[in-house]
């Protein structure tokens, strides 16, 4: 007897186990529904909210839900376990919205970049989409080489989708995670050093060059380069003194266009400063 017991425990202590599906919220008010737009994943929820001061009602346009009267602040919820666009409505005609449901039965966040290369001082977008609809909290982790992980809430759209505008200072990976669940995808952003070059003197070809990065570039070698036609060529090679920084001289033609490249270094890729020119 006992043991019969046991297992009739069984079950349910695992469906009491078992995690809540987090529901989309939709508000009712006295000019439609917001979001009157959303995207969820088959076996996802969306939760219906009277904000207006009287009652409202939710009813699809072909039948497949319905909900209740809904006196001010009372609240309702539907579970769409079928994939389908489901449109619907409510007692005044301005208020219509759409549910889409995905085929999809597993809870997924991606991530993706705009771009992958970036000079440190610039941004970049990341996006990416939840298998859910709105109002989905996204954590976009930063994980920057030798450096400390940094976490960054975002909060999905109507359809699902997030993005996070970021300024990298070194190379940088970066993955996504929706509640327990990690993106599969964990796009890597390379950072070029900031490279400054400024005429001192012109007649002298008196320059000024500095490396601005998350690490120290004293004792390292730049290139400084000046084109002739349609090729750049080595002038010389400057040492970077204190603060990543140098004053040099150059022999120039009466007219120049100057840059300096610097090497690439621990979470860095080469760097390159912007072209100077120089008219004597």
């Amino acid at each position: 007897m006992r043991k019969l017991i046991l297992m009739a425990l069984v079950p349910l202590a695992l469906a009491i186990a078992a995690p809540a599906t987090a529901a989309t919220g939709i508000s009712i008010t006295n000019t439609g529904f917001t979001p009157n737009g959303v995207t969820i994943g088959a076996g996802d929820e969306v939760t219906w909210t009277n904000t207006d001061g009287v009652m409202h009602r939710v009813t699809a346009d072909g039948g497949a839900f319905q909900s209740p009267p809904l006196m001010p602040g009372e609240k309702w919820t539907f579970r769409f376990d079928r994939a389908g666009t489901y449109t619907y409505h409510g007692l005044n005609s301005n208020q219509r919205g759409t549910v889409v449901v995905r085929r999809t039965g597993v809870r997924s966040v991606t991530i993706s970049t705009e771009q992958r290369t970036v000079t440190l001082g610039s941004s970049i977008e990341l996006s990416g989409d939840v298998s859910a609809g709105a109002g989905q909290q996204v954590v976009v982790v930063a994980d920057p080489y030798r450096g400390p992980e940094t976490r960054t809430p975002v909060v999905t759209e109507s359809d699902g989708s997030w993005s996070l505008r970021v300024r990298p200072r070194i190379r940088t990976e970066y993955h996504a995670e929706w509640g327990q669940t990690p993106s599969a995808q964990s796009p890597i952003v390379f950072v070029r050093p900031a490279v400054q070059l400024r005429v001192l003197r012109a007649k002298t070809g008196r320059f000024f060059t500095k490396v601005v990065a998350q690490r120290s570039y004293r004792g390292k070698l730049a290139t400084v380069q000046r084109l002739r036609g349609s090729v750049w060529v080595k002038v010389k090679r400057v040492r970077l003194g204190v603060g990543s920084a140098t004053r040099f001289s150059v022999r120039l033609p009466r007219t120049a266009r100057v840059r300096v490249i610097v090497p690439s270094a621990p979470g860095y890729l080469q760097g390159q400063s912007r072209t100077a020119l120089v008219r004597r």
